[in-house]
């Protein structure tokens, strides 16, 4: 298996964004025709939040946003949640299936050692558990489909066709990664908008 397999999790923008309470109504992400709501992304950060055998858990844990959790940690999922999305979208493309075999090989890239996913995975539930190895599994297929140099051409083409709330961030779709906001955003409905990212 290809080492750049973790490309899909450890490329990740670990940064302290100094964001408000985020409108739960605007999506969080558009990742084509995909849109990740607020309340999506939020229901996947308490996943991790509530599994203490992750180093996420403790990340979150780390400092409070006005949702409770440290932002750093929050915005490295939803880039995660980014990257994903579009491996699964070209996966379905290339029609591809998944296999018990690729979703050994996630596991593998994900703990180590697959008999142990029981153990890593008891603080998810049962139904993000399946989704998230699903969904990284399709991403190593993927990778091993089209080879590390055209899965990279790959990430950085659908990074064109993805938006980021800015309250989360600006999307870099040149390094296919979010940029923090340069500073605290204002309380929410007393901003003045003028980024076209911002009608998210």
């Amino acid at each position: 298996m290809r080492r750049t397999v973790p490309l899909l999790l450890v490329a990740v923008v670990a940064v302290a964004v100094g964001a408000g309470c985020a409108d739960r109504v605007a999506p969080a992400a558009r990742v084509g025709d995909t849109v990740v709501t607020t309340d999506q992304l939020l229901d996947e950060v308490s996943e991790w939040a509530g599994n203490d055998q992750t180093a996420r858990a403790t990340e979150l844990a780390g400092s409070t946003s006005e949702w409770g959790y440290a932002m750093a940690p929050v915005v490295s999922i939803l880039h995660e949640r980014i990257i994903l999305d579009i491996t699964a979208t070209t996966f379905d493309d290339l029609g591809l299936e998944l296999t018990d075999a690729s979703r050994d090989e996630a596991l593998g890239v994900l703990i180590g050692d697959p008999t142990q996913a029981e153990a890593a995975f008891a603080g998810f539930s049962d139904e993000y558990a399946d989704r998230y190895v699903d969904d990284f599994a399709k991403g190593v297929a993927v990778q091993q489909e089209l080879g590390e140099e055209e899965f990279r051409a790959m990430i950085l083409d659908g990074a064109r066709d993805v938006e980021v709330n800015p309250r989360f961030g600006t999307w870099d779709a040149a390094n296919a990664s979010i940029i923090p906001p340069e500073g605290p955003r204002p309380a929410p409905g007393t901003e003045v908008l003028t980024d076209p990212s911002a009608g998210l």
